[in-house]
């Protein structure tokens, strides 16, 4: 067993170093914590010239999880997202920089990953391609005789594929935590080991402003609590439960120390092992063997209740609960049964629920900063997130996205003990793997649920989780009521998935027909006050500012210019807003929002609104059809234009907010409505929804048809280091008002930008076998990588893979020529897909600043027009409507300037009505208006009608809109008349003397010809009238058949 140092003399022999024995009355920053994350931290900060207490309850590097650390970096190419990787990537240079110094052992000696199943081979071959973009000099081998040739005491007979990492390295941990320490005092630290921290004082406003140590008491403005699995037991005086409540906890894991293997082969440098399928690692040296295996029975989280800060003890190993791992380990490394001995250790490390690191201020109080929740990658990670938390601290924001890892992603739920409990041995057995966005848990569900959720279970919904809320997904066809929601809706890596055709459906209803979407799980925020406009005017870089029932997409960015998150705004009253933002922001809105309402001074109520209201997206062409008849109202486009906000009611529910955005770029609006009368609503859509061919539709649905309207989504294609003008929304930015991060962006519009976004279709790519786009994808240019994919889908209309991307070139910025001139290729797992031809874009997006690449058989284009929307042609509809001299029968064939100048109006109109960006050209316009109404005129000869003469509604969707045109048309119908009857009357003379002649001529058809011409000229002139005769006629025909028939019968009898 490994024996924890306890003696701070011990220490001081091991260093030949005395830390600080008096204790400064004042710092600008106490941490608490010696271990990896504490001295790092302690290290950056006292760089950047802060003074700085680190506190150590034992000895530096010797407590908690680090000390008994094996002492394993992971390389960044392991990481799927790009934060973690650019957090190993400071760590290793960091780590590496320090060694150089020689006061820690540090050996370069690689990592191979063994892949046993295709699923893990395709992972490998995305770590392979992130290697190359990283300039690694990593290895593929998938020939078992070369396997076996290299390692020849492991078992490879089974393995498919092995990849080789040279970055990765082994380390002393606890000297290089000691080192830390000492640069950090180097640097004017104080650093005290055997003090504990006893309480956190807070003053008014929350506000950290004194640490009480065994040693003393401390004044300080922040504090960074870096006690890993003692956060959430240091009693903080001035919270509800005198504990902070963190979203991390603590969980026991097993690991073997043998000896040497009974090899000559392995030695120092001989590299870490990690077998993906069975979940181990194996460390082989000159003179120890360390082994590890991480299964949900073999780890247990720890009981939390009554213990005290620090007062946690290592529990004894169990060797039933590591079987399974050790098996797993004697079958891929027989030797291992043959070594002399061998030690089972039980180590404790911090989990969080999505196996993400908590760093960050948290809103629970101010000047509280945490970094802990390492999930067994601490070594790894730690040299960054304390650099990362030392620039926050000094500058106020990170100098890289850490949405990742902010431990503002939580709500005080997830820190929930009982969730916690359930959540983490699931997380800890995926030490070793990695979590892609589709990834579900299948522990800790069903925490937060809508009212509908058991219908939509019923209905087929197979759930996926965000935030602890149940989502639907997609909608299975035939299911049971009783079913299992909890499944997993994981992306797979390789064909077409499982639920492909059912997404298909769904798509296809939202496109064609009208889907219902639950969206429930979206942040909702209701703002007022009397200052709310000038608030929000300077929070957000949109013009807030407009018309009651207004609905405006918008950023809140901050000082550089990046998103602190997207959002829309509806003006409910003159001084209130309703505020929709993404489902991970409920808590970094809320913190945002009261940080401005207190450093502004505004008489401005912020609220959270989330769990007050169901979300249900009415998405498809026959929304309007739909909400009209649930509704009684008119939703036409100029009743109820897009972008407006009105409370509507449906039966007899009310207070209903309904707003005409999808945020998929489709027809349709969201209605939000209170959760007491949720269940009826919803059962009467569905109701209605049967006339429509209605379906549900998951997020899934929602997904491919953003992507493919290139709709970009916070957190995974926009975070805190995109810009607009970056991913392309300059457009709809306000420069003309004042708002936090305006200079950032005015200066990259003055000097332009080095990363711009843009949308790739992946041509040639064979769904039903090629390795599907995750993100993360590396992007060539001219054969040099200028970027990844942020985002992916299938694009069921394109009929091809879609993803957004980012071009970057850091030398020379990015321009429209330097996007326009490029080959490009995509690589997916490993599998290049080069660009061979040129064609125009397929489909476009109003929100476009650059058109798709179109990787394969197509690439850029130099088509630069904006598309045309269903809702900007209804807008350039109802404008026309209103100037006659475009449409007028007498008016229609003006020429010259006056024409031309109308439609130059109706352009601008739509163009400030939409936010065209690029606007439309009134050549455009007219285009769009003459194929309207040859459209039209052609569907108003296909009318049919019904056995009472009615007229059935066509189904296109402009044809009600455009009927203004009908006196247009009679008259252009009487005129013809006029012409054709004077020829046909010729025609009908000769054709009576012909049948004149005739001996069997039929007198009962000659009347009905006698009829043509007469209905024919009446229904040129009013169609309505002429229904009403042939109404007449039948009936008259009817009661004469009826009379005949009773007649009969009664001269039958008599």
């Amino acid at each position: 067993m490994i024996r924890v140092l306890r003696s701070t003399e011990c220490a001081y022999r091991l260093q030949g170093l005395r830390y600080a024995n008096t204790l400064s009355s004042r710092a600008d920053v106490v941490v608490c914590g010696g271990g990896i994350a504490g001295t790092s931290t302690a290290y950056h900060l006292a760089k950047r010239g802060k003074k700085v207490c680190l506190f150590e309850k034992d000895v530096i590097g010797c407590g908690g999880a680090s000390g008994v650390s094996q002492g394993l970096v992971t390389a960044p190419i392991f990481w799927q997202d790009s934060t973690n990787q650019q957090l190993a990537d400071m760590s290793l240079k960091l780590y590496s920089q320090l060694a150089e110094s020689g006061k820690f052992k540090f050996t370069k000696c690689g990592r191979v990953y063994l892949a046993s199943t295709l699923p893990n081979e395709i992972l490998l071959r995305r770590m392979f391609s992130r290697g190359i973009l990283h300039n690694d000099d990593v290895e593929l081998i998938d020939c078992q005789t070369e396997m076996l040739q290299r390692w020849p005491y492991l078992q490879t007979e089974d393995v498919q594929l092995a990849l080789y990492s040279p970055e990765d390295i082994a380390l002393d941990q606890v000297a290089l935590c000691q080192e830390l320490a000492r640069l950090a005092q180097e640097n004017g630290a104080e650093v005290f080991e055997g003090c504990e921290v006893q309480e956190v004082l807070l003053g008014d406003e929350k506000q950290v402003y004194a640490v009480k140590t065994s040693c003393g008491l401390v004044e300080a403005p922040a504090f960074v609590d870096a006690s890993g699995m003692w956060t959430g037991t240091l009693t903080v005086k001035g919270l509800q439960h005198r504990h902070l409540q963190t979203a991390a906890y603590p969980c026991t894991y097993s690991y073997i120390h043998t000896s040497k293997l009974p090899t000559g082969l392995v030695s120092d440098n001989t590299p870490v092992f990690n077998d993906l399928d069975g979940n181990i690692m194996i460390r082989a040296t000159g003179f120890k063997t360390l082994c590890s295996g991480f299964h949900e029975e073999g780890v247990k989280p720890l009981q939390r209740q009554g213990v005290e800060f620090g007062q946690w003890h290592y529990p004894e190993p169990d060797w039933d609960k590591f079987e399974t791992s050790l098996e797993k380990l004697l079958y891929r490394c027989p030797l291992l049964g043959e070594t002399d001995h061998g030690d089972l250790i039980c180590g404790m490390e911090s989990y969080t629920p999505d196996k993400a690191p908590c760093v960050g201020e948290t809103s629970q109080a101010k000047g509280y900063y945490v970094l802990n929740g390492l999930n067994g990658q601490g070594l790894s990670l730690a040299g960054g997130l304390g650099q990362i938390l030392a620039d926050w601290i000094c500058d106020n924001v990170p100098k890289i996205d850490v949405a990742r890892v902010d431990i503002g992603r939580f709500l005080e739920l997830h820190a929930n003990t009982q969730y916690l409990v359930e959540r983490v041995p699931e997380i800890a057995a995926m030490t070793y793997s990695n979590m892609y966005h589709s990834h579900q848990c299948h522990t800790a569900r069903n925490l937060r649920m809508s009212p509908i959720y058991h219908q939509l279970r019923d209905a087929g919904a197979v759930f996926g989780e965000i935030m602890g809320y149940e989502r639907p997904l997609w909608f299975e066809k035939n299911t049971k009521s009783d079913r299992n929601a909890l499944q997993q809706g994981q992306d797979v890596l390789l064909g077409k998935p499982s639920w492909f055709e059912r997404v298909a459906s769904e798509y296809e209803a939202c496109r064609e027909r009208v889907g219902l979407m639950d969206m429930s799980s979206f942040s909702k925020f209701d703002i007022s006050g009397p200052d709310a406009v000038k608030f929000l005017q300077y929070l957000c870089s949109a013009n807030i500012d407009r018309p009651i029932g207004s609905t405006v997409y918008t950023g809140m960015q901050h000082d550089g210019g990046g998103y602190v998150t997207d959002c829309t705004l509806s003006r409910i009253s003159e001084n209130s807003f309703f505020m929709v933002a993404p489902t991970i922001q409920q808590e970094r809105c809320m913190t945002w929002m009261k940080k401005w309402v207190k450093a502004l001074k505004a008489n401005v109520h912020v609220q959270d609104v989330t769990g007050m209201y169901t979300a249900l997206d009415v998405i498809g062409p026959s929304s309007r059809y739909l909400m009209s008849d649930i509704t009684g109202m008119s939703m036409g486009s100029q009743d109820f234009p897009t972008f407006h906000c009105k409370e509507i009611n449906i039966g007899m529910a009310t207070g209903i907010r309904a707003i005409s955005v999808t945020h998929c770029g489709e027809l349709g609006w969201v209605i939000y409505i209170p959760n007491e009368v949720a269940q009826n609503v919803y059962e009467r859509i569905l109701e209605a929804g049967e006339e429509y061919s209605m379906l549900h539709a998951g997020y899934y649905t929602l997904r491919q048809l953003r992507i493919e309207k290139f709709y970009v989504y916070w957190g995974q294609d926009i975070n805190a280091t995109v810009t607009p003008v970056e991913c392309g929304r300059a457009f709809r930015v306000d420069f003309k008002k004042d708002f936090i991060g305006k200079k950032a962006l005015e200066l990259q519009l003055e000097r332009g930008v080095s990363k711009r976004f843009v949308q790739l279709l992946v041509d040639k790519h064979d769904k039903e076998t090629d390795p599907w786009p995750q993100g993360g994808e590396t992007l060539f240019r001219d054969g040099k990588p200028v970027g990844v994919t942020t985002s992916a889908a299938y694009g069921f209309t394109l009929g091809c893979q879609v993803c957004i991307a980012y071009v970057e070139n850091k030398d020379f910025g990015v321009s429209t020529e330097f996007i326009q001139r490029g080959k490009y290729e995509l690589d997916i797992a490993g599998k290049r897909f080069p660009n061979i031809d040129t064609k125009p874009a397929l489909h476009l997006h109003q929100d476009w600043t650059h058109p798709p690449i179109v990787v394969q058989q197509q690439v850029i284009t130099n088509n630069h027009q904006c598309p045309v929307t269903d809702d900007i042609r209804f807008s350039i509809i109802n404008a026309i409507s209103q100037k006659p001299g475009i449409w007028d029968s007498q008016r229609e064939k003006t020429t010259g300037h006056n024409r031309k100048e109308l439609f130059a109006e109706v352009t601008r109109e739509v163009n400030q009505q939409h936010q065209v960006e690029p606007p439309l050209m009134p050549d455009e316009v007219e285009k769009q208006w003459k194929n309207l109404k040859d459209t039209y005129i052609k569907t108003r000869k296909k009318l049919t009608y019904n056995t009472d003469g009615g007229v059935i509604p066509p189904k296109w969707k402009f044809y009600g809109s455009l009927t203004f045109l009908e006196s247009l048309i009679r008259s252009n119908n009487k005129r013809r008349f006029e012409e054709e009857e004077a020829i046909s009357m010729y025609s009908l003379k000769s054709k009576r003397l012909r049948e004149d002649d005739l001996e069997d001529d039929d007198e009962y058809m000659g009347f009905c010809r006698s009829l043509v011409y007469p209905m024919r000229e009446i229904g040129y002139k009013d169609r309505v009238e002429l229904l009403k005769l042939q109404k007449a006629i039948r009936d008259l025909v009817h009661d004469a058949q009826m009379n005949v028939l009773i007649k009969s019968q009664n001269s039958r009898f008599l």
